[in-house]
């Protein structure tokens, strides 16, 4: 996994940070990607679930090397199993 292929990989489980969202409200959440479905993700912010639309953020994903990608959230927009397989 690398910041060029993070749009076509599993993200359940990884640390994310809301850093721009359409909706003030996401702004700065921080917490656990715990599921995923075609237009939204959910959250888990210090044991609150929250759903985040994925067209109206944008986010850091925290790779399992360490590293810090910031990811359009429309990229990740489609069922997480067609997306995994997605070429572009």
């Amino acid at each position: 996994m690398s910041p060029d292929n993070i749009v076509r990989h599993e993200l359940i489980g990884m640390n994310c940070s809301i850093l721009d969202s359409e909706v003030s409200s996401y702004n700065g959440l921080t917490g656990t990607i715990v599921d995923e479905t075609k237009k939204t993700l959910r959250v888990d912010v210090g044991g609150c679930v929250k759903t985040v639309p994925k067209d109206a953020v944008s986010l850091r994903l925290k790779l399992p090397n360490g590293l810090s990608v910031v990811v359009d959230g429309s990229l990740l927009h489609g069922r997480p199993e067609e997306r995994l397989v997605r070429r572009t």
